[in-house]
């Protein structure tokens, strides 16, 4: 064998293939298929771990260049209807009645009132109740 190549040479290949004629042939060690085996698998799993992350870094890569785009591309896409209303719109149309509430003239209470309402009107029902019981009791 050549110190610069790893290849034999014609005379150390024909006396190889002389050993081989008058020994016979040679068996390979029984772990051989195992080994060469597992290191064909690591090799074929250190290729497609290589190549999902390729995969993965094109998809990130993808997905931020489509998001630069839409941040450059979407304020000339802004007055197409759908836009949300200024803080000042909301506060108008809070601000303004509805017809109906024009047009039936009812003093219109907050949640506040109601809730007084009901109860001053309980306590009225109450009061009457007491009333009657007392004068059914001075009555008998």
């Amino acid at each position: 064998m050549n110190e610069f190549n790893e290849y034999l040479s014609d005379e150390e290949l024909n006396k190889l293939i002389d050993e081989i004629e008058q020994e016979g042939e040679t068996v390979a060690p029984y772990s051989i298929e195992e080994t060469v085996l597992s290191y064909v698998d690591k090799k074929r799993e250190k290729k497609t771990t290589k190549i999902s992350y390729y995969v993965y870094c094109m998809k990130v890569s993808v997905s931020i260049a489509a998001a630069i785009l839409m941040m450059v591309l979407l304020p000339y896409f802004k007055n197409n209807g759908t836009s949300l209303p200024s803080k000042k719109d909301v506060m108008e149309q809070e601000a303004s009645i509805s017809k109906e509430e024009l047009l039936s003239r009812e003093v219109i209470s907050s949640r506040e009132e109601a809730l007084n309402k009901r109860t001053e009107k309980d306590r009225i029902e109450e009061m009457k109740l007491i009333i009657h019981s007392k004068i059914e009791e001075i009555s008998e």
